[in-house]
């Protein structure tokens, strides 16, 4: 009982650590950002995109659950759709 404990604070603090990366560079986009309109539309679009995520991420927990590791393949994609978000905010912030 005490590993589950364990490997689910692991999850935790490994998914916390790729938000951090995806927080700095929104924020850093909306410093970036010259007018209302960007900024108001960047703001739907990060919240789009977290639900977006997320609705990825349940999709790939069914899937997920035949094989057993359903809360592993649901971390895994929360933090390739974080590293992927970095980059492309980072991309945006770049070209202002």
């Amino acid at each position: 009982m005490q590993l589950t404990k364990v490997k689910k604070k692991v999850s935790v603090c490994s998914l916390n650590e790729s938000e951090l990366p995806v927080e700095l560079a929104y924020k850093k986009l909306v410093k970036s950002s010259k007018n209302k309109d960007s900024i108001s539309a960047i703001k739907k679009a990060q919240s789009d995109w977290r639900k977006y995520r997320d609705s990825s991420c349940q999709y790939v927990s069914t899937i997920a659950n035949d094989g057993g590791y359903q809360e592993d393949a649901v971390l895994i994609c929360q933090i390739e759709f974080n590293e992927a978000r970095v980059k492309i905010l980072t991309n945006y912030a770049n070209k202002l």
